[in-house]
């Protein structure tokens, strides 16, 4: 598996069509430019995490669909995220893939910091 395997792109777009959703309509949502939310679907950039959590509470998914750690859409999650969870599965995630945290951070256009941030919640 590799990071690409996740599907990120396929699923953020499939969410946003399966709710009727333009991709301006989301962009304003999120508060952001159409261009700049079309760049995160196209995989172009990395989504930030605190739009991430946005778009997930506003379809009511679970960040985990988005990632692809789950196949099938969680409706029934809470609110905001779980830092310490999230930390978990990130670092299983990685670990999984046999990457240092510095190789994931340049993979996926990030800080080796990030990382270690985002592994310790």
């Amino acid at each position: 598996m590799t990071i690409g395997d996740t599907m990120f792109d396929y699923r953020l777009k499939f969410i946003r069509e399966r709710n009727g959703i333009s991709q301006k309509q989301l962009a304003t949502q999120l508060q952001i430019n159409k261009s700049t939310y079309s760049n995160y679907e196209n995989e172009h950039f990395v989504i930030p995490l605190k739009y991430l959590i946005n778009f997930c509470d506003y379809f009511n998914v679970s960040i985990d669909y988005v990632f692809g750690f789950q196949k099938d859409i969680y409706t029934h999650s809470k609110k905001g995220i779980d830092f310490n969870k999230s930390g978990e599965r990130i670092k299983n995630f990685r670990e999984e893939l046999k990457l240092s945290q510095e190789v994931f951070a340049r993979r996926i256009i990030s800080k080796r910091s990030n990382i270690s941030g985002y592994e310790i919640g």
